[in-house]
């Protein structure tokens, strides 16, 4: 076969197009059937008495992060269920991603919506990307049984280059391809703390990518989650899970979990129920370790390594014809961390971050890819009066990868290392104090494809009343381009005839970073302690969008073996706008019984329509019921759009309603026992239309949910 390089036409470069196993069902209905008979074997619960006493020493030990709760605090997700209905609405939830500063969410002069562990867990969720369907100005579709789109305010597709990803402080996002592989981040639902979700720039703060949103995933302190643990779920046509963890302590001062989890899940089936080739399985393990060896000193040590095989079914283009393919998808990775957090006075504190990460992943379409990176970013906090906070910080990051050259796929250099070197600057202002505060800053970044650019920013948070808050914000964002796009030369489809046509997609060395310009206006307002409103309105201006432009291509002959090929560069050609309306409330209606609910309404220009819903909404309801019960309940809906592809492929995505219902029990304060309906309104439907996947059909589910926690977290009343 030629050597696919030989065919570049001069002048071009490289781009893209777009980019264990637990048993079977009866296994899985025969655990949830033994957990039931030895709950209900051993005696009841103690009295309500003895429940507050367990809880209080719970929570005398629980370390602090992030909602305070009055007199004091407890972590997100531990003892919550201690609390009634009003006590939970009355909680002053803390966060840190608006201003990489902790501070009230209330008062956070950002579009940022919190979900806490336990929001995830009365969701009946089996993957951060479901958990992420109850943000509002959030689009989250499935592909396929691995594959997942999350994009805010606009240009939703696979993989999303515009939204950053961090957990735990780590980056997720791949510079390849751009976006994240979200089948590989497989954390363990029940370690999450907390997720904050930035939608909007937060280039200043985050850096380069984080154009329309951060979700910032933050995990458990090793402290919250002691003694031995086992979560399990066995789904009727979704998959298998089981978890299993371990949690002491060494000395006083230092407390460690080691963890381990294994999944199976199902693959989609076509319209007409058949099962399509993309079930896959993912196995990973990994502990944490956090120290206090000083009041003056926090540590942090964590990693992991997973490894899994995806099954999947995509073109795959030769030189004499183009074929759906059957193939597998090989993954395997892992990643340590270490985190520093120093006080010096009461005025001056400092955290030091450093994580390393190996990826390698394996397939037809994405190619081979082998990557290492390195991280070490330090940040300072200087309270220079009572009005005055002073914020500032410096990065550096060094990925190396390694790709394997196919004919559809090449990268030239076949390896690259590229750096990141940022420092970044943040003044803080009260102008009036507990009304009115100014926030400026800017972030310096220089990498090595985007060169060096400046991201700004200014926001201020006005509050009129103490249960008010009124917030405005202008920043710049940037998006650098993919080796992808500066670098690779796809092959990506194919016209009969003799001598065969290609269509050929490369990359550009000479591309800039795409440009946004936001504009931002929010609302809270609390008018009692159990109604709450959130409300966003938001302008985004985008200027050298990266795109193939099929105008100007270059048509070339090769002789041997002969074919045509028209080769379609990469270039900064396209301008775009977004603007629309987020929109959320909370409302206890009753004392036992909360309803939340979040309306987006978007709108764009040019290809930041593409696969974008106008409409969503989506509404949540919590009811607690006598004898430790829970009924969970929640509707999603996105409205029917079109993705229309500029090779003249169009998919019409019809409207999407997912309801969601559940019932949980807590016989005793180990045992949580569940059973969840998924996409109980159709036998199988659509949520993704993708020209380069086949994306099959969810199905209707039911799931059997089952954990039990020697030293329990979530004590219900």
């Amino acid at each position: 076969m030629a050597d696919i390089r030989t065919m570049r036409p001069s002048g071009l470069h490289a781009g893209e197009l777009v980019a264990s196993v637990i048993p079977g069902w009866i296994h899985g209905r025969l655990v949830f059937a033994e957990a039931l008979l030895v709950a209900l074997a051993v005696p009841m619960a103690p009295p309500a008495a003895a429940w507050a006493q367990d809880s209080g020493a719970q929570n005398a030990s629980s370390p602090t992060s992030g909602i305070s709760t009055g007199g004091h605090q407890t972590s997100t997700g531990t003892g919550l269920t201690d609390l009634d209905i009003e006590q939970l609405m009355n909680i002053e939830v803390r966060v840190t991603s608006a201003s990489k500063t902790e501070e009230s969410l209330s008062s956070a002069p950002a579009a940022i919506f919190v979900l806490t562990g336990d929001d995830i867990r009365r969701g009946g969720f089996a993957s951060i990307p479901e958990a992420l369907r109850m943000v509002p100005g959030l689009t989250v579709t499935q592909i396929n049984s691995h594959l997942w789109t999350v994009s805010s305010r606009g240009f939703n597709g696979f993989p999303n280059e515009k939204l950053l990803v961090l957990i735990d402080g780590r980056a997720a996002y791949d510079p390849l391809y751009g976006g994240v592989f979200w089948d590989v981040q497989d954390v363990p639902l029940e370690s999450i703390d907390r997720i904050e979700i930035i939608r909007g720039a937060g280039g200043t703060l985050w850096g380069a990518n984080a154009v329309n949103g951060v979700i910032n995933i933050m995990t458990k302190d090793a402290r919250a989650m002691q003694g031995l643990s086992v979560f399990t779920s066995a789904g009727h046509d979704e998959g298998y899970s089981t978890s299993v963890g371990y949690g002491g302590k060494l000395g006083a001062t230092t407390s460690y979990r080691i963890y381990g989890k294994a999944s199976y899940w199902y693959p989609f089936v076509t319209s007409a129920g058949a099962e399509l080739y993309n079930a896959w399985n993912n196995s990973l393990g990994g502990a944490r370790m956090d120290w206090k060896p000083t009041e003056r000193d926090g540590l942090t040590f964590e990693g992991q390594g997973y490894s899994g095989r995806e099954r999947d079914t995509e073109t795959v283009t030769t030189l004499t014809s183009s074929a759906v393919t059957p193939l597998s998808i090989v993954m395997k990775g892992g990643d340590i961390l270490g985190r520093w957090n120093h006080t010096f006075t009461n005025r001056s504190s400092s955290n030091l971050t450093a994580y390393s990460d190996w990826t390698s992943r394996s397939d037809i379409f994405f190619g081979f890819e082998r990557r290492n990176t390195c991280d070490v970013e330090l940040q300072h906090n200087f309270r220079m009066s009572k009005r005055q906070l002073l914020t500032w910080g410096a990065d550096f990051r060094t990925s190396s990868d390694r790709t394997v050259e196919t004919f559809q796929d090449s990268f030239q250099p076949s390896s690259r290392r590229q750096f990141l070197e940022s420092g970044f600057a943040q003044y803080e202002f009260v102008l009036v104090p507990d009304r009115l505060r100014v926030i400026g800053g800017a972030k310096f970044e220089n990498t090595t494809l985007g060169n060096l650019d400046i991201q700004p920013q200014v926001r201020a948070v006005w509050s009129p009343t103490t249960t008010q808050y009124v917030w405005g914000a202008v920043s710049r964002s940037v998006r650098i381009p993919t080796r992808n796009e500066h670098d690779n030369f796809l092959v990506s489809g194919i016209l009969p005839g003799s001598p065969p046509t290609f269509f050929i997609f490369v990359g550009n060395a000479k591309l800039k970073p795409e440009r946004q310009v936001a504009y931002e206006l929010g609302y809270r307002y609390q008018p009692t302690k159990r109604l709450s409103f959130d409300t966003a309105i938001f302008y985004n201006s985008y200027s050298d969008l990266i795109y193939p432009d099929f105008v100007n291509l270059t048509r070339f002959t090769n002789a041997n073996p002969p074919f045509i090929g028209l080769a379609i560069p990469f270039t900064n050609l396209l301008r775009a706008q977004t603007h629309g309306l987020e929109f959320s409330t909370k409302w206890e209606a009753a004392r036992f019984w909360i309803l939340s609910a979040a309306l987006t309404e978007n709108r764009g220009t040019g290809i930041s329509r593409i696969s974008m819903p106008r409409h969503q909404a989506n509404i949540q309801s919590r009811v607690d019921l006598p004898l430790r019960f829970e009924f969970d309940s929640a509707l999603y809906y996105y409205d029917a759009h079109t993705i229309s592809y500029p090779v003249g492929v169009t998919f019409v995505e019809h409207t999407t309603n997912r309801v969601d219902v559940g019932l949980s029990w807590h016989p005793r304060p180990e045992w949580t026992l569940s059973v969840w309906g998924h996409n109980l309104q159709s036998a199988h439907h659509e949520e993704d239309g993708s020209l380069y996947f086949e994306t099959g059909q969810v199905r209707r589910t039911v799931v059997f949910k089952m954990s039990w926690q020697s030293a329990q977290e979530h004590r219900p009343r």
